[in-house]
């Protein structure tokens, strides 16, 4: 005689009912099921179906009912961490950090690896919370691994250098130049030219993309030869911070053709002149504290628990995720 599953046969079965109920466009039971599945004796199919729960809610505009279901879970492995860092990016990308903060509020950083904390840090920052974000990134500069260390430095640098405090983001960008190490120091150096080119100090700016240019990493070498050969500062498209809506990639105006690298050194070491005409302010990193406002398009308390909710057009996918603000020049 067959027998009913049990305990963690149950809630696999649970799960995978909610599968087949997502596609079947019944968003409301799949829902019930992953809910059911949640109170599994394994801590994955936990994990696993209150991913989907939180995905499914997303996709379907319940952007309230996320936060309400996050504030009754604990979190504290770094799985989970992860989990909450792409649900607090979503909201930033919905221009919403006011939810995006009341999800961060549950992310503890000593339980994330060294990549989430930095996606942490960016989402504080994201939110305002410039302050938090720089306690999570000197916190990683007592990681183990050097070059985590010399990321947070960088980091650090690009912070300072979004907030107009030069001298403090001089600091960071030398000490990274000196850790010498053959992909950061070549960064820290293209990043230490371009804060001294936004201070119209072109000379200086020079010295140090001429550094960055000498280095071992081809992307970074091409953008310094680029400001070598231009004799000209970059204009950085970059207005605002990149979870706005603006672009957070790059720009270097105009795209010279391919610069012959040792005629760009050795005129660069010769000394080269500030261009002509008003110097374009070089911004390494816009980050101005995002508003509060909070958006309300939504009701409060929208849940996907009843049978006569029509199934979405879109479908549902995962969480998307935004790029780092601490990557422009990785």
């Amino acid at each position: 005689m067959a027998t009913e599953p049990e305990g963690v046969e149950l809630s696999e079965s649970l799960y995978a009912l909610g599968d087949i109920a997502e596609r079947m466009a019944r968003p409301d039971r799949a829902e019930r099921a992953w809910r059911a599945a949640m109170a599994s004796g394994s801590a994955d199919i936990q994990q696993a179906a209150l991913q989907r729960r939180i995905q499914l809610l997303l996709c379907h505009g319940h952007d309230y009912a996320v936060v309400d279901l996050i504030s009754t879970v604990a979190f504290e492995s770094n799985a989970a961490g992860r989990v909450l860092l792409d649900v607090a990016e979503t909201f930033l990308q919905r221009d919403m950090p006011g939810l995006a903060a009341a999800v961060l509020d549950r992310v503890e950083g000593t339980h994330c690896e060294p990549n989430d904390r930095f996606r942490l840090a960016d989402a504080k920052i994201g939110c305002g919370q410039v302050n938090d974000a720089i306690d999570e990134l000197e916190a990683l500069l007592a990681d183990h691994d050097e070059h985590v260390q010399v990321r947070a430095l960088f980091s650090l640098g690009q912070v300072y250098a979004g907030h107009d405090m030069v001298d403090p983001a001089i600091s960071m960008f030398q000490r990274v130049v000196e850790a010498d190490d053959d992909y950061w120091s070549p960064v820290g150096a293209l990043a230490w030219g371009d804060l001294m080119a936004s201070t119209g100090d072109f000379e200086a700016a020079t010295e140090h993309w001429v550094v960055a240019a000498d280095g071992a990493v081809s992307p970074i070498t091409d953008q310094a030869l680029t400001r070598l050969a231009s004799q000209s500062e970059p204009v950085i498209a970059q207005d605002r911070p990149p979870w706005s809506g603006g672009t957070s990639a790059m720009t270097v105006h105009p795209q010279p053709e391919h610069a012959d690298t040792q005629r760009v050194l050795h005129n660069a070491r010769g000394g080269v002149h500030a261009p002509k005409g008003e110097p374009v302010v070089v911004v390494l990193e816009t980050l101005e504290p995002a508003a509060e406002h909070v958006s309300t398009d939504t009701d409060r308390g929208d849940t996907l628990d009843t049978a006569s909710d029509e199934p979405s057009a879109e479908p549902a996918t995962k969480t998307p995720k935004r790029p780092s603000a601490f990557s422009r020049y990785t």
